[in-house]
């Protein structure tokens, strides 16, 4: 199967204070730096709608004219998904109009060849045409932000898991997962096994399925305070003929050889926890982290780096960021993945790659003086 590797460009009119714009993206580590209130979010927010864009506008509430953006495969196929709106009035998501549906014309290119697509076709369908007759398999871009989710279930607070024995079979099924947003891969192969497996558990067997992937292990490791996690082995279990719960699961943190709950980590080691966690356990090719320089120490901060440049060897991962100590990640030869943005009242949110002026500028300062960073301070780039 033919997988997206990366997104090549983005363009989109009329989005919130975007008016026109159109970025080319490179696979790998992408830098959008900027002033406050130049945009940087609102570029994160554009790509997610334009992933997720619906015919049926009043769902989602199309809030562009126009937008298009392009995927380069892991085949080199090039895929190009285009939406325009018929009407200009402005779209509500609590709109009820079934004429909404017609205010949304979608387009859609393999190799500059358009797809056929149905009336009412919307992004699930146009993926399900594109894997069944291309085989090839669009993700959704992962945002990860800088705010923690609120909710963290099995992390922050215990969580609980309940399975329902089938009357036809001696297995479980009916999974049921109460509130466990950052931890539901965390217990997969825990639901795996107790659905598949018919024998008896016991607070022992599930303790011994309640493992985590030794990736993130290790990159938590190697990149943050967290030696190690571990599931609390507290844990309470509970059988019935046709049930079972299993109650107070959640995370522990091994840090300075002592284990801890979430509460007890500073607010700088939760958040590199959730930021390698997220960005090795997701399956998608294309990565936004938002600010990841927020809250954690300079001298972490270059580890973090470290951690996000490996990471951009198999995925492709935009960053925004304030600090120019995050450029010092891109080599001199690949200046042109740092977008700067701009705003102005005329032309609203703009995005640009330095020019060749500024590319030879900059590379003079590194190869004579020092980093791009300080570059960067003293120059009049994002003036």
């Amino acid at each position: 199967m033919d997988k997206v590797s990366y997104i090549k460009s983005i363009s989109t009119k009329n989005f919130k204070s975007i008016k026109d714009s159109t970025v080319e993206l490179s696979p790998g580590i992408n830098i959008l730096i900027g002033k406050n209130a130049s945009g940087k979010s609102i570029f994160f927010e554009s790509i997610q709608e334009i992933s997720r864009v619906n015919k049926v506008a009043s769902r989602i509430g199309y809030r562009f004219s126009s937008s298009e953006i392009t995927y380069i495969t892991e085949g080199k196929n090039i895929i190009t998904l285009s939406a325009s709106r018929n009407s200009v009035r402005e779209l509500k998501q609590d709109k009820s109009d079934e004429n909404d549906g017609d205010l949304l014309n979608l387009n859609i290119k393999i190799n500059n060849k358009s797809v056929p697509l149905e009336k009412k076709s919307n992004l699930r369908s146009i993926r399900r045409t594109i894997y069944a007759d291309y085989k090839i398999d669009i993700s959704l871009p992962k945002y990860v932000q800088f705010n923690l989710p609120t909710d963290l279930t099995f992390v922050s607070t215990p969580g609980n898991l309940q399975f329902t024995k089938d009357d036809e079979s001696d297995s479980y099924f009916n999974f049921e997962l109460i509130n466990g947003r950052l931890a539901t891969d965390m217990i997969h192969n825990l639901e795996l096994e107790i659905e598949s497996n018919t024998r008896k558990h016991t607070k022992s067997s599930v303790s011994k399925l309640l493992v985590f992937d030794k990736r993130i292990k290790n990159q938590l490791k190697k990149y943050s305070p967290i030696a190690d996690i571990r599931f609390s082995p507290n844990i309470n279990l509970y059988k019935a003929p046709k049930h079972l719960k299993i109650e107070n699961l959640y995370i522990e943190f091994k840090v300075d050889n002592s284990w801890m709950p979430w509460s007890y980590l500073s607010d700088g080691t939760k958040r590199l926890f959730y930021l390698i966690y997220e960005l090795v356990n997701s399956n998608s090719s294309c990565i936004l982290i938002e600010e990841p320089e927020l809250g954690i120490h300079p001298h972490q901060y270059h580890k973090i780096l470290d951690f996000l440049k490996e990471e951009s060897e198999n995925k492709q991962i935009i960053i925004s960021t304030h600090s120019p100590q995050t450029l010092n990640i891109i080599p001199n030869d690949e200046l042109n993945r740092i977008i700067i943005s701009k705003y102005d009242s005329k032309t609203g949110s703009t995005y640009r790659h330095l020019t060749k002026a500024e590319i030879a500028k900059a590379n003079k300062y590194t190869k004579e003086v020092g980093f791009l960073s300080d570059y960067w301070l003293h120059s009049d780039l994002e003036k």
